[in-house]
This record gives C-alpha cells, sequence and structure tokens, in this order.
C-alpha cells in the first residue's frame, strides 16, 4: 500500500508547515521581555504599587492615606523622606470625643516624612459631614490640623455654596475661612 508521488508530497509539505508552525511558536515564548530601564537621576529610589500609610497615636488610628503607587524620592539623611502619591485617599480620625471623620481625595500628593505636610496636587476633595470643599491643591498639616490653600475654593454645604480664592479649614471642616473674592448662596 504505497503512496503515489502527489500523495507523497502532500503529506510533506504539511509536515513541513507543521514544523515551521510550532518553531515560529516555540521561538516567540522564548523571547526575553524588555527589561525596564531606571535612571537614577529621575527616577524614584523605590516605588510600591497599592501603598497604604498609617499614623498612630497609641493604639489610635490618627489617619489612614491610600494611594495607588507611591515612590519614595531620596533627598539626604535619612533616606527616603518624601514618597510621592498618586490617587490619594486619606481617611482622618477625630480621635476626641466626637469621633468624627474628613475624607480627603487628590490625584496626587508630595508627603514630606521630616515636616509630616501633605501637598495635594489635581481635584482635590476633602469631605466632612455634610460640607465638602473642592480646590486644584490643598497643603495639610496634621499636626496643626489645619487645610491650607491659596486657589480658587469650592466650599459646598447642604444647599448652600461659598466660592472664594485662598482657604483655611480645620481637619473636621467645623472652621473654615475664605481669604478673598468671597462669592455665593445661602439657603434657609
Amino acid at each position: 500500500m504505497g503512496l503515489d508521488a502527489p500523495e507523497m508530497e502532500n503529506k510533506s509539505r504539511i509536515i513541513i508547515i507543521l514544523f515551521l508552525t510550532l518553531f515560529t511558536f516555540s521561538c516567540k515564548n522564548n523571547e526575553k521581555p524588555s527589561e525596564q530601564i531606571c535612571d537614577p537621576d529621575t527616577g524614584p529610589d523605590k516605588s510600591i504599587e497599592k501603598f497604604t500609610l498609617v499614623e498612630t497615636s497609641g493604639d489610635k488610628c490618627k489617619w489612614v492615606m491610600n494611594a495607588d503607587r507611591a515612590d519614595f524620592l531620596e533627598t539626604g539623611e535619612p533616606a527616603g523622606e518624601m514618597i510621592k502619591a498618586e490617587n490619594i485617599i486619606i481617611d482622618i480620625y477625630d480621635t476626641g470625643e466626637s469621633g468624627t471623620m474628613t475624607k480627603l481625595k487628590a490625584k496626587s500628593g508630595i508627603f514630606d516624612k521630616k515636616s509630616q505636610e501633605l501637598d495635594t496636587r489635581g481635584e482635590v476633595i476633602i469631605e466632612s459631614g455634610v460640607r465638602k470643599i473642592i480646590t486644584e491643591d490643598v497643603r495639610w498639616n496634621p499636626g496643626k490640623a489645619k487645610f491650607i490653600t491659596d486657589r480658587k475654593v469650592l466650599i459646598i454645604s447642604g444647599e448652600n455654596t461659598i466660592r472664594g480664592i485662598g482657604m483655611e479649614a480645620s481637619e473636621d471642616l467645623s472652621e473654615i475661612k475664605i481669604i478673598k473674592n468671597i462669592t455665593g448662596s445661602i439657603k434657609e
């Protein structure tokens, strides 16, 4: 039961095509992934995805910062004093009697471990109870329990809205001072 010449030629072609296909796939699977090159002069020293930083006082949580990414920037001694974070959400807890919580959201920010200050950028939203502040950047100083900005601000409290330029607010938003160009509407 022999094969004639055309059948033999067809089988040879099929075997060659199968061999070339398998060879091509095996070569592609053995390729090395491209290496990521970090420039020590421009890049972060360390990066962490899904970063969390917690500040406590005794056994009580003062605040928790979550970020999609954090880059640790070497700025001198001690190393790693600055943390640049992206897509930040901070929950700030009142350790006193009221137990209120304030939430700060920002596109990015830089936390200075030495001064314990956070400079946020992008659309910044601060909420506590029925009050909400929207601005483009805010400096938060946990030691002084204050939010400060020199940018335009929008303050919403229920149906009331106030706009201005520059602001200083307490962490629980119970005290808010607008610096200039105050406009708004208050409904009873």
